[in-house]
């Protein structure tokens, strides 16, 4: 049955508006935040600093001309925050005949012919002639040399930069001492997320009472944008091979130069992991329109699966092509699963069927790849393929490993349902999903610790990791409510001045798994936000003022240094600006909000959608949000004044959902409404619950 008027109507101008930049309660709340550009061209702020023999035409126009004149002159542009793109200059003096003959633009300046250097860093740290490091963390990016001729040059494409703050142009140690180059910065034309047109209206907006809240919201959702890349601009990693350089100009397999996807970091590996995806799908969800860069990211994974065993990859195309030649592109057991649990959760929030359809037999496939290594007594998976995250001591029948082994095959037993598939195959699923539960909490759980251990050998028995007993509450591993309570709250104990510490990565602080465990503690503790938002603010306000004004950084060490276990001596390689350090995105618009669509965070039978606000504790009097959904907008707007709560949510007409009455802490309340009607329930977890709402605007109001 086709859709009346009335309701294709309100969806079309519910979505504009959005997308315009206006709500049903004005223009978008919190557009002061927004850190992304109205436009492609970016200017630099400020000239952060020069280096020896360096004339500045004008002290306030940072686009006028500059003067380098003699060796290891250099000028360093500051353009206040993180950008990304293509620079482009206009040189005056300095013609040079033997440049082309010197192959220029290139990592090398010949005594003949001194080119321009160029390099990029995010931290004022690695400031200077050469780039912070994107290949590997071993190799050097360098400087790149660009030839000049007199007039307008754009850098060629291959040398953007997916993330900076600070550009450096600099004379090479072999120039001449009367050698000068007069250049002006034109602009940097902007490329992160390509298909907007104004990069600065995103799909989705939150604004609350709270500053620092609004501030990592912002922070969060313009890192997702700068990670949104183009197809063909990834790092290009077989430039490991020689002994400097680096360019962004990698072809995914399986897509074409136009299309985007969703990567790990914008500055590296600008590539798909599926593990980015656990954060990056509801980070998306809330601020991006339609989920295709999610859905490109998911068909590189696919494009590259092992056709043999059936295996997913470590790392999508390109960078899983370069691990395919090394021998090492199907590593990870955890990361296989990623992408199973990827899979599904796009299609949920999608609603795109024909993808789930598409790829059906190649999870059932990736699924059946598993069974070999599955203990028959246990029903644990024995991991044997290590590659993680960055943690150590992966593999065995892990906690981490099993908890989502679980969630995989619950979420497709559920897309099979969803799809019509073969009810054997999605029963199988469900029993194999039981036994690991009860083996794990037999087997894995440490009563005296109140925590998981993180496998079953004896050293594994040494360890309680920050991973495995996220994911055992955020997937519902435990068995009871006392259990789930008790591994937060000795998880809380971890939780220092820089962020919740990862044991199993020594010496760091993970946004990743601190982001999960976010999600697990706003799903388990709903009714009292107190600790999550705690965490959220200290953790993530550390990484605003410490490492980066604008966006969000990969990890760091434990000490609020930053160094990453992960890569030793390798700082200038940490992502400042990375997708899996997003979490507070959809905590802060799924959960503090407390608007969430079907797929995410909403059980099976409670409907399309859910309203259900973490108001006590989280400290904030009121909240606006709202972002773009497949069936059309979702906007939340509700305020807290002493013991009344008053809340408006718009939802897309012909949905049904379940509202959850916030009852403020207290056991009963004096009153509850639903669009001025009465509601008589019984608190359940600090909510009452009511069912089957239809969509549309509505309005609640709780006093107690």
């Amino acid at each position: 049955m086709g859709l009346a008027p009335r309701e294709v109507m309100s969806r079309l101008t519910a979505c504009l508006a959005l997308l315009l930049g206006t709500t049903a309660y004005g223009a978008n709340p919190g557009s002061q935040y927004v850190l992304s550009p109205s436009s492609r061209t970016i200017l630099p702020k400020w000239i952060y600093q020069t280096k020896g023999n360096v004339t500045i035409q004008s002290s306030r126009n940072y686009s006028s001309p500059v003067v380098l004149t003699g060796p290891n002159a250099s000028v360093t542009y500051d353009f206040g925050q993180m950008v990304a793109g293509i620079p482009e200059f206009t040189f005056g003096e300095g013609h040079c005949s033997f440049c082309n003959t010197l192959g220029l633009p290139g990592y090398t300046c010949g005594t003949l012919c001194s080119g321009l250097g160029l390099s990029y860093t995010e931290s004022a740290r690695f400031v200077g002639p050469a780039s912070d490091n994107s290949t590997l963390y071993s190799h050097e990016d360098g400087t790149v040399y660009l030839p000049v001729f007199p007039g307008r040059y754009p850098t060629p494409a291959k040398w953007q930069r997916g993330s900076f703050r600070y550009l450096t142009l600099s004379m090479p140690s072999s120039a001449a001492q009367t050698q000068r180059i007069t250049v002006s910065f034109d602009r940097v034309l902007f490329t992160a997320q390509p298909s907007l047109t104004n990069p600065s209206q995103y799909a989705g907006y939150f604004h609350s009472s709270d500053d620092l809240l609004n501030r990592i919201w912002h922070a969060a959702a313009y890192t997702v944008q700068l990670t949104t890349v183009a197809a063909n601009s990834s790092v290009q990693h077989l430039l490991i091979l020689q002994s400097a350089g680096w360019e962004e100009s990698a072809q995914a397999d399986g897509l074409i130069a136009t299309d985007e996807y969703l990567s790990d970091g914008a500055k590296r590996d600008r590539n798909p992991w599926s593990a980015d995806l656990a954060v990056g799908i509801r980070s998306s969800v809330v601020t991006q329109k339609g989920l295709v860069a999610v859905k490109n990211a998911l068909e590189a994974c696919f494009t590259i699966q092992d056709v043999l065993t059936g295996y997913l990859p470590y790392a999508g195309s390109p960078l899983g092509n370069l691990f395919a030649l090394l021998g090492q592109a199907y590593d990870s057991d955890t990361y296989h699963l990623w992408t199973i649990v990827g899979y599904a959760e796009y299609v949920l929030a999608s609603n795109d069927t024909a993808f789930g359809q598409k790829h059906w037999s190649a999870v059932i496939g990736a699924i059946s790849a598993t069974y070999q290594y599955v203990d028959s007594a246990s029903g644990l998976l024995n991991g044997t393929k290590v590659s993680d995250w960055g943690r150590v001591g992966q593999g065995g029948q892990n906690t981490a490993l099993n908890a989502l082994y679980y969630h995989t095959l619950l979420l497709t037993a559920r897309i099979g349902n969803l799809l019509g598939q073969s009810n054997n195959t999605i029963n199988d699923y469900t029993v194999r999903a039981a036994k690991i539960k009860r083996s794990l909490n037999d087997l894995l759980y440490d009563p005296s610790a109140g925590l998981f251990f993180d496998n079953t050998t004896t050293a594994g028995h040494a360890l309680h990791p920050q991973d495995g007993n996220v994911l055992a509450v955020l997937f519902n591993l435990t068995q009871s409510h006392n259990q789930t309570i008790t591994i937060l709250q000795k998880l809380a104990q971890r939780h220092s001045p820089f962020g919740a510490l990862a044991p199993e990565l020594p010496g760091a602080i993970s946004p990743f798994i601190t982001g999960l465990e976010l999600y697990a503690r706003l799903q388990a503790q709903h009714h009292n936000a107190t600790i999550a938002l705690s965490l959220l603010r200290t953790q993530w306000k550390y990484m605003l003022d410490t490492f980066s004004n604008s966006t969000l950084i990969e990890g760091y060490a434990s000490d609020g240094s930053l160094n990453y276990p992960f890569y030793p001596d390798g700082s200038g390689f940490i992502s400042l600006a990375h997708t899996w350090s997003t979490g507070p995105l959809y905590a802060l618009s799924g959960f503090v909000a407390g608007l969430r669509m079907s797929g995410f965070d909403v059980a099976e039978g409670g409907g399309e959608w859910a309203f259900q606000p973490a108001v006590e504790g989280a400290g904030v009097s009121w909240v606006k949000a709202g972002w773009v959904g497949v069936r059309g907008a979702y906007e939340v707007e509700w305020t807290l004044n002493g013991g009344r709560f008053e809340g408006t949510i718009r939802v897309p007409v012909g949905s049904v959902g379940t509202i959850y009455l916030p009852t403020l802490g207290q056991g009963s309340v004096r009153r509850a409404t639903v669009d001025g009607k009465a509601v008589n329930g019984v608190s359940v977890d600090g909510f009452i619950r009511v069912g089957s709402v239809g969509g549309g605007e509505h309005t609640v109001v709780v006093q107690v």
